[in-house]
């Protein structure tokens, strides 16, 4: 499938890029990542901290303005924050 990328955006939000990958595809991305975070507690102190991760995902066709793009996928990781947590909005 490739390469992704991944950056620190805010406090506690980093955006993650997958060129030349398919919404169908970065499901499937985005959930084993998800999941991979979500089996592997870090540990401090002897105490296991368990990491949850929402997502709001868009899909960029090249035409978009990026800032709208990133807004868009914004209030969708605001929409799953206030709805649930630990999940993904497409």
């Amino acid at each position: 499938m490739g390469k992704g990328h991944v950056c620190r955006w805010g406090g506690e939000e980093f955006l993650f890029f997958f060129p030349y990958v398919n919404l169908d595809q970065s499901s499937t991305l985005i959930n084993d990542i998800k999941m991979s975070v979500s089996y592997h507690p870090i540990v401090y102190k002897d105490t296991a901290l368990h990491i949850t991760m929402t997502f709001g995902v868009e899909e960029y066709d090249y035409s978009s303005d990026l800032s709208a793009l990133i807004k868009q996928a914004d209030e969708k990781l605001y929409y799953g924050k206030t709805h649930g947590r630990n999940t993904v909005i497409f």
